[in-house]
């Protein structure tokens, strides 16, 4: 059984601590820290928890509570870096990128688990991205109990 597979398992059992992380590109490899990642005024990773099902022979983990990110505000500077920023004849960002990828990472900030987002988010001024309960489903490994 790989450590990471064990982790993933361990955290996912609310038995540590599993952060969210955003991302605008790939974040990388299981085990390593995360790239990509977006950073705005505000912007931290989010603490989240989750359940268990199977279906189909496969195990998955969703998010049990909403998760929440804080709103990039219109006054930050630079805005959001890590993606396209667009500013208006003000100078004011006002068009970000797509939040495309998320991270779960340890209390270390660890990737355990990384992947694309089926809908990619828009990022914008005063929109707070969030995950509705349910709405982030893990697939948990094969040998994750081996």
């Amino acid at each position: 059984m790989s450590t990471i597979s064990h982790t993933l398992k361990d955290v996912l059992e609310n038995k540590g601590v599993v952060l969210v992380s955003l991302h605008s590109g790939d974040p990388g490899e299981e085990g390593s820290t995360p790239i990509n990642e977006l950073s705005y005024e505000g912007y931290k990773r989010a603490r989240a928890f989750f359940d268990f099902s199977t279906s189909s022979s496969e195990l998955k983990a969703r998010n049990k509570e909403r998760i929440d990110f804080p709103a990039a505000a219109p006054s930050a500077p630079g805005g959001c870096s890590h993606a396209n920023i667009s500013p208006d004849k003000n100078g004011i960002p006002v068009k970000f990128d797509k939040i495309t990828h998320v991270a779960l990472l340890d209390g270390d900030g660890m990737i355990l688990r990384a992947g694309a987002l089926a809908h990619p988010l828009q990022m914008a001024h005063n929109v707070a991205p969030r995950f509705e309960p349910g709405r982030m489903t893990v697939n948990v490994p094969e040998d994750w109990n081996d």
